[in-house]
């Protein structure tokens, strides 16, 4: 399904990798992308959630997620001052990369 997902996603349209998306601890498959200004997360079931960089307080990296560790994997938590926080993991791999975005950004705790 993940993959279904990621061929009818542009690349022109950012970064695309699949997800591990948590909303309200709930673990869900899904993509990540990334903009320049907007991290959007699509469920392959549920609701796409765009997050533009300015709405949210931080972002904090970690590789645990409620319950387990995730090995290869970076996860961020996204942080809002109002909202509940949001995770995802991506590979270890693409995670370096995005990194260096939210630290650009002064969005990485």
């Amino acid at each position: 399904m993940v993959g279904v997902l990621k061929g009818c996603i542009s690349a022109q349209n950012g970064e695309v990798v699949a997800s591990l998306l948590y909303f309200r601890n709930k673990a869900l498959p899904g993509i990540a992308i990334l903009r320049e200004d907007v991290i959007i997360l699509i469920p392959v079931f549920g609701r796409r959630h765009k997050i533009f960089f300015d709405k949210f307080k931080s972002i904090k990296e970690t590789n645990k997620v409620p319950g387990k560790w995730l090995l290869g994997k970076r996860v961020f938590n996204i942080e809002f001052e109002t909202k509940p926080s949001v995770l995802f993991a991506v590979p270890g791999s693409v995670g370096k990369r995005w990194t260096v975005v939210f630290q650009s950004i002064n969005q990485l705790v």
